[in-house]
């Protein structure tokens, strides 16, 4: 029979059992034409409940779907889905699609965007894509395409900046670079570095010098830390052996310490040099062990030796050191040698050493020399193993020298030797406010005299002496055992003698010091008050002798 094909506002279900066989007729739903085949269905401005799609091809235009079951193929300008919507075949969108849930269990393929462009919501909460992100299937790039990186998974951030898997599966930050396989690249024409934590527990800094893009990256290991917890510093440290190893390599400095722009303190390792803020070398230590102060070593210092330099640090005014005998000494403009007891000038100059060696000290001097010549001095003074203090001689003993030897054993005593002129050489002199009060010196060849000052230019208003008689009878000669059982004391008592010698004495009766132990008073017999007043009462004894005789002779001859 024949089959109305105009429905108009009909809202019951139409059996379709009264459409013709092949369905192929056209009917009108509403406002919307629908083409029921068995190939192709055409929906148009049309609110679907629900749809689902088995197989053929449809294609939807400006269709709002509740919920949508797309097994085939589906093409969709504008896809409303206020339910979900699940996709198990192909569907290709060209325009919009909004979904409340979507399951996409095949092949999603849109129509415009970036390619390799990451999809994300964008602050209208609409799926996009662009170049801020961008993954070509390994590696992903934010706000750059990613660099032909190869073997490696990279994070490359706005061209130069990665951040990519080691080898050893570790973790690397790089600058400027990318690694294509074979070899780190430069992205562009800069410096290039790198840090690595790798799979050891090390973290490594690499730097490389300034190079062409496209180029290979020739990276220096410049810091190294490692799991033990010991820095690298420096090419050579890539295995540092202590907790911080500095090495220089080839002209790349030291350490610089304390940098304000225009000087330093710093300190050079491949010289072994120190420098002050004001530019001023303080301290060097050269390849032979000698440490300046204020100086650069002479290469004439020798060997481990101290140098410190003069005010105006141009030459070493103190060196200290070790000679051949492995004695120390301290010296002036003297450097040390391999020989024993042999010294070289470091400039041309006079020296002078202080030699150490056990318990042995000596003084030498050295005439002027030329610099790096080498000369043993004179041994000016000795303080020798016993004490002994030796000037002008290198043994204890009376000798035909020049020397003053200060004897320091069981009996202790000082010999003063000399090889002047027979008399009047000096042996001591003892002097006051400029002059000489006194002195000792020698008399002849088998004695020596003790000497006053006494000269008559010192001694105004000169007169003879008067009163020696009463002088020398107020003395009080006595004698005595000494407090100490040493024997038998003849003499005088101190502070008696010096009631009447006044100047011929020192020190006052009963005086003690501040801890209460007796000040000894001392006298000398022999002084010219006493010697004086002696002779002028021998010479009064005599005046009467020579008168009293002369008397006698006359009476025996009357």
């Amino acid at each position: 029979m024949t089959v109305p094909n105009q429905f108009g506002t009909a809202t019951s279900a139409i059996p379709l059992s009264q459409l013709d066989a092949n369905f192929n007729t056209p009917i009108t739903l509403g406002n919307t034409a629908i083409q029921l085949g068995d190939t192709v269905t055409t929906l148009n401005n049309m609110t679907l409940a629900n749809v689902t799609i088995s197989s053929g091809t449809i294609t939807i235009t400006n269709v709002s779907v509740t919920t949508a079951n797309v097994s085939g193929t589906a093409n969709v300008s504008t896809l409303v889905v206020v339910g979900n919507e699940t996709v198990g075949g192909n569907t290709t969108i060209t325009g919009n699609i909004t979904a409340a849930n979507a399951n996409v269990t095949s092949n999603l393929v849109l129509f415009g965007g970036t390619a390799n462009g990451v999809a994300y919501l964008n602050t209208s909460k609409q799926v996009t894509t662009g170049t801020a992100l961008v993954f070509d299937g390994s590696n992903l790039g934010l706000g750059v395409t990613p660099s032909a990186w190869s073997g490696n998974k990279a994070l490359q951030v706005n061209a130069r900046t990665s951040l990519y898997s080691s080898a050893d599966g570790g973790a690397v930050v790089g600058n400027n670079l990318y690694y294509n396989g074979t070899n780190n690249i430069y992205v562009a024409s800069s410096y290039a570095n790198a840090y690595q934590q790798n799979a050891s527990g090390q973290h490594i800094w690499f730097n490389a010098p300034s190079g062409t893009a496209n180029a290979a990256v020739t990276f220096i290991q410049a810091m190294t830390l490692d799991a033990s917890g010991n820095l690298g510093l420096g090419v050579g440290t890539t295995s540092p052996n202590s907790k911080l190893q500095v090495n220089s390599g080839t002209n790349l400095g030291g350490v610089l310490i304390g940098f304000n722009g225009t000087s330093a303190n710093f300190y050079d390792a491949d010289s072994q040099y120190w420098r002050t803020g004001n530019g001023t070398g303080r301290m060097t230590l050269d390849s032979s062990g000698n440490l300046g102060l204020g100086v650069t070593p002479s290469a004439n210092a020798g060997q481990s030796t101290l140098n410190i330099s003069n005010y105006n640090r141009t030459l070493s005014a103190l060196t200290m050191g070790s000679n051949g005998n492995s004695a120390g000494y301290v010296g002036y403009n003297m450097g040390n040698t391999s020989t024993a007891d042999l010294y070289r000038y470091i400039a041309s100059d006079t020296g002078s050493v202080i030699y150490f060696a056990g318990n042995e000290m000596r003084f030498m001097q050295f005439a002027s020399g030329s610099a790096g010549a080498t000369t043993n001095g004179t041994q000016a003074i000795t303080l020798d193993a016993s004490g002994n203090l030796l000037v002008g001689t290198t043994a204890p003993g009376v000798t035909n020298t020049k020397s003053i030897i200060s004897d320091l054993g069981a009996d202790g005593y000082l010999i003063v030797n000399h090889s002047g002129a027979a008399s009047g050489s000096g042996y001591q002199y003892f002097g006051y406010n400029g002059g000489v009060v006194g002195s000792i010196t020698q008399n002849g060849t088998t004695g020596v005299l003790y000497n006053l000052t006494s000269d008559y230019r010192l001694k105004n208003e000169q007169e003879a002496l008067t009163g020696a008689k009463d002088f020398i009878m107020a003395l009080k000669p006595k004698k005595w055992q000494w407090w100490d059982g040493s024997g038998e004391g003849v003499g005088f008592v101190a502070h008696e003698f010096m009631e009447v010698a006044k100047y011929s004495g020192n020190g006052e009766k009963d005086a003690i010091d501040a801890d209460g132990k007796p000040v000894y008073q001392s006298i000398q017999p022999s002084s010219s008050e006493v010697m004086a007043n002696l002779v002028s009462f021998i010479q009064e004894q005599q005046a009467l002798i020579t008168t009293l005789t002369a008397r006698i002779t006359a009476l025996e001859g009357a």
